[in-house]
């Protein structure tokens, strides 16, 4: 990475551990399309982030299962969140592999919110052993994941705020 990269990377990042994450639901609906006619999973990735300074770089990505068997069940099928590590700035001063907690939260619009935890308002995701592993191009690649929303769920009007899905991370150590 070449030292304008890193500045601008520097810039552009977040580094208390937090991100919102907006998903516009046109371009996720547009690219749900697009998984319908070539039939591959659908990876949306987020900003990276850092988890302090010096820090972990890290991103999330949110997973659609292609369809199976021609079924348009949207229903059926669940997301899955994956946090990735990445070759970071600060990663020669810091202790690899490490362990943390991402906390995501799917934001919902206040009148139509449920108490009910079963509504996929937050999920932890625990990240075990994120060591370094460098691969083609010289980016690491670790993750963890856990299952989330069904895909309907997801889209429905409990979780879109002014056309997007509004997702909060926050790591902690």
């Amino acid at each position: 990475m070449d030292q304008a990269q890193r500045i601008q990377d520097l810039q552009e990042c977040n580094f208390d551990g937090n991100l919102l994450w907006k998903v516009q639901l046109q371009e996720l609906q547009g690219a749900l399309a697009g998984q319908q006619e070539d039939g591959e999973d659908l990876q949306l990735h987020s900003p990276v982030f850092y988890t302090g300074r010096p820090g972990y770089k890290l991103s999330i990505s949110l997973n659609i299962p292609a369809e199976q068997d021609g079924s348009s069940a949207q229903d059926s099928r669940k997301t899955a969140l994956h946090v990735r590590l990445h070759k970071g700035t600060f990663d020669e001063r810091l202790h690899f592999p490490f362990k943390g907690t991402c906390k995501v939260q799917v934001q919902s619009t206040p009148k139509l919110s449920t108490p009910n935890p079963q509504q996929g308002k937050s999920y932890d995701i625990r990240c075990r052993n994120m060591a370094q592993r460098v691969v083609e191009g010289g980016e690491h690649s670790n993750s963890n994941a856990i299952e989330y929303l069904s895909i309907a769920k997801l889209m429905s009007k409990e979780f879109i705020i002014d056309g997007a899905i509004n997702l909060l991370i926050q790591f902690k150590a």
